[in-house]
């Protein structure tokens, strides 16, 4: 599997409904990290692999069950 863009980082987050601020707690990432890789300023190779399968996987099976 490809690395995500920010841009589809971004569209993926949206369409499964979350703000940056959930995504970033529930994906694990500091909201400030998932701004800056959304705006492309930031491409930290590690956070976008593991974005790009938790992603994949909500993709798959949808979003978590809200708390």
């Amino acid at each position: 599997m490809s690395t995500l863009t920010g841009p589809e980082i971004q569209a993926a987050r949206q369409a499964l409904g979350l703000s940056q601020s959930q995504a970033a707690s529930l994906w694990g990432v500091n909201v400030e990290t998932l701004r800056q890789i959304e705006r492309e300023r930031s491409r930290p190779e590690t956070t976008l692999g593991l974005l790009s399968t938790v992603i994949a996987y909500h993709r798959a099976y949808g979003p978590p069950p809200a708390p």
